[in-house]
């Protein structure tokens, strides 16, 4: 498929003056040019098209999870963070282990893809991409709710680790283990 994108025409003579409806009709008339192959911005579109649609059309659990992982992180970002003080939501408080709330919210995010995915080796790569994006998103979500002081920096550094490896990994570990276990034992009964 070719696309066409739009641009207008400036081309006039030099030297002779333009009236307002020639000014008028060359600013409505547009020229269409098709994007070649040697186009850069064809070259652009055409590597992002190339590497992202069929990723996300191939991967369509990598998408809810980092989606679903990206509303909890929006709603509850102190779930998952480092804090000296947790305030929990109501909900929370109802969960074993309260403090522990952000850990069964990414285990429930990231058995979609975890488990989604077809093949294994394509799930631990989606899910540990997966957790990698994640935890960026998290940790920004963080900073922007967060006063600027000299030390935001450093406190967005400690959290994406512990956010990536407190909070994600170890469910995405958990999840892993547990698709590669049920596959074997499904493969011995065969």
């Amino acid at each position: 498929m070719q696309r066409k994108y739009f641009m207008n025409d400036h081309t006039s003579q030099p030297g002779t003056p333009k009236s307002h409806a020639a000014n008028a009709s060359e600013e409505a008339a547009r020229t269409e040019i098709p994007l070649t192959p040697e186009n850069p911005v064809t070259i652009a579109l055409n590597s992002l098209e190339e590497r992202v649609v069929p990723l996300l059309r191939a991967h369509p659990w990598t998408a809810v999870s980092l989606a679903m992982l990206t509303v909890m992180a929006w709603a509850w970002p102190e779930l998952f963070v480092f804090r000296k003080f947790l305030m929990l939501p109501e909900w929370a408080t109802l969960l074993p282990a309260p403090g522990h709330a952000g850990v069964y919210l990414s285990t429930l995010a990231l058995a979609f893809v975890a488990w989604g995915t077809r093949e294994f080796l394509l799930a631990v790569i989606s899910t540990f991409g997966v957790c990698l994006v994640a935890s960026a998103i998290v940790v920004c979500v963080d900073a922007l709710n967060q006063p600027w002081d000299v030390w935001l920096l450093f406190n967005s550094a400690f959290n994406y680790v512990f956010v990536l490896f407190a909070r994600l990994i170890v469910p995405a570990l958990a999840l892993l283990a547990l698709r590669w276990a049920v596959r074997t034992w499904v493969k011995l009964k065969a």
